[in-house]
């Protein structure tokens, strides 16, 4: 928590997060804030620094006109450009080049620098560079702190920080255990009868295998394998897939296998080139979306299809994706009572986890919770009739035997000062953007001059008494003056 987040503050908490971690971060993805870019490259000199594309995207509107992004559909075509993975460097420059000629946007200074940077942001560029889809940052930072403002706000203290946090925890544990249970409890329906995807329903969890089913799904009907041609130690397949447009147009980008590249034409389908080397069970697609994102692509299923492969090597079950990929023992809350007294802390933590499994499997039978809950009673009353011997420590000692040091004599911590993030104005207020000030100041209704009633404009200087129809009725003697003279109230 810093009151001004410098590039000093940014190099501290990296440094700070490698002592802690021991080794570089392969990727790092972050805003076009320059202190924090610079923080990355001091500190994290093997990483490569990444923008977030969802900021990026989202100034579109700012800095290209209004009236190009209503009237035509450049918004559209230009985030289907961005966000497309399949499309390499020189497909990606052609087609942005064109775009902007075609709206003479060649002078826009933001189109330029964003151009300039183009490394940094386009999948394009770092399609080999696996990120399992975190090309984005915003997305997955604004909903844990929507999470988190659920549990606390900027008035938090600190002991009621560490009490919520606690309480935010447990339920990200509860909704992990949900998630995994229903996982490995229930197989996802299976939509054809290919042998791997059935393989790939046992290992990945539900969610995953909806995208990878995806692609089976897109393999099977989409795809199909036109061409395959031998060479000295692997096969090279050329994999056609069609591809309809929104609004039931073909689009096409077409592998020319004479220049090796992409080149786009208009035609009805995608083409892609696969390359097999049977002796060490290794595809490799033009896509790269393996490489990318972490699982096979429909172009390698087609390829699998044609050969009558009926399982995927292990090797592309990325463990990430998998069931259960979280041990049930760091999902379990752990109990502390003033330290490992006697050594019976593993004793505590084994009678809570006991009793909350008996509490799960009975919890929907009536007469076994009954009778669970005499037996309860009854265990607590023979504790209560045979007492063990009272801690003898006293609740400072106590209190430090949790915590693991002693109490001060002088408290040099204390709770930090509200601080005021980086977006954040006066009062706490949110800073806003050009084009949300724009679209606030037209929903207001504005004034109405109450002699005309003629709308005025926001910053225009009109009313009553300086009305240009007032003073032109004034010239004709058709107004009696008297009467506004009197009452400055009127306006």
């Amino acid at each position: 928590m810093s009151q001004q987040e410098t590039e000093e503050y940014y190099i501290w908490l990296l440094e700070s997060f490698l002592n802690a971690f021991g080794k570089q971060p392969n990727v790092v993805v972050t805003d076009q804030d320059a202190a924090v870019g610079n923080a990355v490259q001091k500190v994290f000199t093997q990483s490569k620094h990444r923008l977030c594309m969802w900021h990026i995207g989202k100034k579109l509107t700012v800095y290209v006109s209004a009236e190009v992004i209503r009237e035509s559909n450049f918004r559209k075509r230009m985030q289907n450009l961005i966000w497309n993975p399949c499309l390499d460097p020189h497909l990606f420059e052609d087609k942005w080049n064109s775009l902007v000629a075609e709206h003479k946007l060649e002078d826009n200074p933001w189109l330029k620098r964003m151009y300039s940077l183009r490394s940094r942001w386009i999948p394009a560029y770092f399609k080999d560079t696996p990120l399992s889809g975190f090309t984005r940052t915003t997305s997955r930072s604004e909903s844990e702190n929507y999470f988190f403002e659920s549990f606390m706000s900027n008035t938090t203290n600190l002991v009621m920080f560490i009490c919520k946090f606690d309480a935010a925890m447990d339920k990200q544990r509860s909704i992990q255990s949900a998630s995994d249970f229903t996982s490995v409890s229930k197989l996802p329906p299976i939509s054809t009868r290919l042998e791997f995807e059935n393989q790939a329903s046992r290992f990945y969890t539900h969610k995953m295998f909806g995208i990878f089913q995806k692609e089976v799904h897109d393999c099977v009907w989409s795809c199909s394998v036109v061409n395959c041609t031998s060479v000295y130690d692997h096969d090279s397949f050329l994999v056609l897939e069609q591809v309809m447009g929104e609004f039931g147009e073909n689009k096409s980008v077409f592998f020319n296998v004479k220049s090796n590249n992409f080149r786009s034409h208009n035609r009805s389908q995608f083409q892609y080139q696969v390359t097999f080397h049977q002796s060490e069970d290794m595809f490799r697609c033009k896509c790269m979306v393996f490489e990318h994102f972490g699982f096979l692509c429909r172009h390698i299923l087609s390829v699998m299809k044609a050969k009558f492969i009926s399982e995927i090597p292990s090797k592309y079950f990325i463990r990430r994706w998998q069931k259960g990929v979280i041990r049930s023992q760091e999902l379990e809350k752990t109990y502390s009572f003033g330290g490992d007294i006697g050594g019976c802390q593993g004793m505590i933590e084994d009678a809570y986890r006991v009793v909350a499994d008996s509490v799960n499997m009975i919890a929907h039978d009536p007469d076994s919770m009954t009778l669970f809950l005499q037996w309860q009673k009854e265990i607590r009353n023979k504790i209560e009739a045979n007492p063990p011997n009272k801690d003898s420590r006293t609740k400072d000692e106590l209190i430090a035997s949790m915590i693991g040091i002693s109490k001060v004599d002088k408290i040099t911590i204390r709770n930090p000062k509200n601080v005021k993030f980086k977006g954040c104005g006066t009062g706490g207020k949110r800073l806003q953007g050009k084009r949300e000030i724009s679209m606030n100041s037209s929903k207001k209704d504005g004034r109405t001059c109450t002699y005309c009633n003629k709308k005025i404009a926001p910053g225009e200087k009109h009313d009553r008494r300086n009305c240009p129809v007032r003073k032109e009725d004034e010239r004709k003697n058709l107004v009696d003056t008297s009467e506004v003279d009197a009452n400055p109230n009127i306006v």
